[in-house]
């Protein structure tokens, strides 16, 4: 209840609420004179606006308003058993967020869709700008759990994605810039777990770039195969702390969506990934098509099977800059090699040849933290761009970072003075951007309201 007195207090803008039960006749301004339906609310609200749901079982809605910066408009679940199963679009989607700027969908179970569970759709000439998808559930939608198109700055975290039956858990497209996908957990999708695809065969430039894909788990997707993390034309994007296990798609790939390889995935850092690819899966990870200029540090990648950790192409190894690995095999222009071969080529000359058993806690139970006797600990190397792990935790602890995704004996950061650490930036900031940007991520929304509270 506190993060949503703040957020009310952070956007200042009206408060309406949806309730079974309720009745589009009524005000709509507290839980006893609530709204019936998603739809009415998005009908009627404009800039600053939350909408407040109760539990219950409702149909989807679409929105075309904007809000603003600082003044979103926000859909929140009030507690954890709103349920959006009917209501499909035109497209079959169940919330669709369309030429609509500035947008928080928080909180929602849905389930049922006969195309996407939440669709944020802009247009090639028109982006949707600094849409926000957070603490949301999609499960068992057709398609996709998540869609977004030509949908620049999209937030999407903390979301849990499983059961499409036809595609991804994930699905980020169409030439739209700076998406950031963190923090979800995404399984059992038939494709791909989490795919960026630019679309270079679509209008728009075809790229996407600035892309962070963070802290995701990711396993058991692939039946009919894709990439746990897929990217096709993606660039000058950041792939860290992902655990990706039990997949039998490839586990992160970079290509060219078959279009040329003039739109390879080129110039990305994948670094502290945890990749151990199912006994029948692909590669733990692939470049192909002209993904050309990519740096690999710090990766566990492994392959439970005959396959290994790196598959590349002669179009690929054009700037790939790859050490502090652990890998075993690799298929160099799709001739099998052990490391030792590789480095011979200058590739990976600092990283370790090492299997999970000797590895991990308890692989078996899917535990993939670093065991005491880990070849993985202090056997990093220290990266400007990675200061934290899957969990949270600072990195490094000690001098030198852990290989993979978790920090051996990390700690999640402390409130210290009950302030919390991006609170206490904030108050230390000479001229913060906005008072009411708490976590310093440029913008205001509800995140800055959770900073508060998680840490007072």
């Amino acid at each position: 209840m506190g993060v949503l007195l703040l957020c009310l207090l952070v956007y200042g803008g009206n408060t309406y609420y949806v309730a079974n039960g309720g009745s589009n006749g009524s005000t709509g301004t507290s839980l006893g004179n609530a709204w019936e339906t998603l739809q009415y609310a998005a009908n009627n609200v404009t800039a600053g606006d939350t909408v407040l749901v109760a539990d219950g079982t409702y149909a989807g809605f679409e929105l075309f308003t904007s809000g603003s910066p600082g003044s979103p408009i926000t859909f929140m679940a009030m507690a954890d058993n709103a349920v959006i199963n009917t209501g499909d679009n035109v497209r079959g989607d169940l919330i669709n967020v369309e030429n609509a700027d500035y947008v928080v969908v928080d909180g929602f179970v849905v389930t049922g869709a006969g195309r996407a569970g939440i669709a944020v759709l802009g247009l090639p000439t028109d982006h949707v700008l600094f849409v926000t998808i957070r603490n949301c559930v999609c499960v068992d939608n057709f398609r996709w759990g998540i869609f977004t198109g030509y949908a620049e700055d999209v937030l999407i975290e903390n979301n849990t994605c499983s059961g499409a039956d036809d595609e991804h858990g994930i699905y980020v497209s169409n030439s739209a810039d700076r998406p950031i996908i963190r923090d979800n957990v995404v399984f059992d999708n038939v494709a791909s777990g989490i795919q960026i695809n630019a679309d270079p065969a679509l209008p728009g430039d075809g790229i996407i770039s600035n892309a962070h894909i963070l802290r995701n788990i990711i396993y058991n997707n692939g039946t009919a195969g894709g990439g746990s993390i897929n990217l096709a034309s993606v660039r000058d994007s950041l792939i860290a702390n992902n655990l990706v296990y039990d997949n039998l798609n490839t586990g992160i790939a970079m290509w060219d969506d078959g279009f040329d390889p003039a739109f390879g995935c080129k110039n990305n850092l994948v670094a502290n990934n945890t990749v151990i690819m199912a006994p029948g899966g692909r590669w733990a990870s692939s470049l192909s098509n002209g993904s050309t200029g990519n740096t690999f540090r710090n990766n566990i990648l492994l392959h439970r099977g005959t396959r290994g950790g790196l598959e590349i192409d002669a179009s690929s190894k054009v700037g790939l800059d790859t050490d502090f690995n652990v890998i075993h095999r690799i298929s160099d222009l799709d001739n099998w090699i052990l490391l030792p071969e590789w480095q011979m080529q200058g590739y990976d000359a600092n990283s370790l040849d090492a299997l999970p058993p000797a590895l991990f806690v308890n692989e078996a139970s899917d535990d993939y933290h670093l065991s005491d006797t880990s070849p993985a600990r202090d056997a990093g190397t220290n990266l400007a761009e990675v200061l934290d792990d899957l969990e949270g935790n600072a990195r490094p602890v000690g001098v030198t970072t852990d290989i993979g995704s978790y920090e051996y004996g990390g700690t999640p950061p402390q409130c210290g003075t009950g302030l919390g650490p991006y609170f206490e930036n904030w108050l230390l900031a000479p001229q913060p951007p906005n008072a009411l940007d708490v976590n310093l991520n440029g913008w205001i929304d509800i995140a800055d309201a959770v900073t508060m509270v998680n840490c007072l």
